[in-house]
């Protein structure tokens, strides 16, 4: 599959992009349908060949090729066939669509602002549901390679969102008058052109983070390494990110960090909750580690959580209440939330 894609990528630039738009239409079309295809590798297929469409096929359908996979991205509900590989198709496919877009549409038009708008309100939702898919089946937990498509798609996401936020922040001001605009005026433009807003980096480091306190390895390295490109890139600031400074502290810049080893991540990335926005859903992925069945996962995050309870240095925002206190709320949360979730439940109540 992987061979035809690509033999796929060059031949519809060559052949088939001056032959009009009906054959586009018709091209399009097929690989949509196919997203509902029973066949599981038709579906798998379907989702790459959409994801390599050049611009000009995009722009005619772009949006009925983002909805479907969007709807691709998350867990059928049929839980007999749930294939876990066409939902990470259908993630690779649906940021590679995103990036072709809006590296080639006219940011000012109205298809690249309703494009933006789009991304925001439900591409980056649909990534979100994906980082919560826990599907299992005798391979073992086939759901952490959505989970792990999904973390690379939204930070790929933020980074098309606050460039395109700096594009306009840059250009608003030039649409004005000559006059100098006033700092109360710089922040209302910035208000009005920010795509990337406080909540969904709130959204976006509370879920890629509680990815790092879980119990696969591999996952929980990939989790720190996404959050560090996002703290710091260089390329691109992302803005807005709550408790930003408190998240440097915990996870700084530093390569040489084995984040894979729980010894070394969870007595860092415990800290993290501190910070009352993420708290509660790094608290739930956590509960994972100290209530599972792996021995020295279980010893070395359970020792990282009762050293942060016992640690007096650490300072929490919410007044007169103490890290018990605050952690026991959140734990009634957890249980709240993940109610009827044998995966979450019983490890909560086991270490609980």
């Amino acid at each position: 599959q992987c061979a035809a894609v690509d033999a796929l990528k060059h031949f519809i630039p060559t052949y088939l992009v001056s032959a009009g738009e009906k054959i586009a239409n018709d091209v399009i079309s097929k690989y949509v349908t196919l997203l509902d295809d029973p066949n599981v590798a038709a579906r798998r297929g379907g989702a790459l060949a959409l994801g390599i469409l050049p611009y000009e096929f995009l722009l005619l359908k772009w949006m009925p090729v983002m909805s479907k996979l969007c709807s691709s991205c998350t867990i059928e509900d049929k839980a007999d066939d749930p294939d876990a590989e066409a939902r990470v198709n259908s993630v690779r496919g649906l940021i590679l669509v995103c990036e072709t877009l809006t590296s080639n549409v006219d940011q000012s038009s109205d298809i690249g602002e309703s494009v933006y708008a789009y991304i925001k309100v439900e591409v980056m939702p649909a990534l979100f549901r994906a980082l919560d898919d826990y599907a299992v089946d005798n391979r073992g937990d086939v759901g952490s390679w959505v989970r792990e498509a999904a973390m690379d798609a939204l930070e790929r996401c933020t980074f098309i969102l606050c460039k395109r936020d700096a594009v306009a922040v840059r250009a608003a001001p030039a649409a004005e008058d000559e006059s100098e605009p006033s700092d109360m005026d710089a922040n209302a433009i910035s208000t009005t052109c920010q795509l990337f807003d406080s909540a969904i980096a709130q959204g976006l480091v509370a879920g890629i983070a509680k990815q790092a306190v879980e119990k696969i390895d591999k996952i929980r390295e990939i989790a720190v390494r996404t959050l560090q490109r996002i703290l710091y890139n260089q390329e691109q600031f992302v803005p807005s990110i709550p408790y930003r400074k408190l998240l440097e502290e915990i996870i700084p810049n530093n390569s040489d960090l084995e984040w894979a080893v729980p010894t070394v991540s969870y007595p860092r990335l415990v800290k993290i909750l501190q910070a009352s926005c993420y708290s509660k859903p790094v608290l739930s992925g956590l509960v994972i580690s100290t209530g599972g069945l792996q021995e020295s996962l279980r010893k070395a995050s359970t020792s990282a959580l009762v050293g942060y309870l016992q640690d007096s240095s650490i300072n929490i925002d919410d007044k007169g209440k103490s890290r018990e206190y605050l952690l026991s709320h959140d734990i009634l949360w957890v249980l709240q939330r993940y109610q009827k979730c044998d995966r979450v439940i019983t490890p909560t109540l086991k270490d609980y």
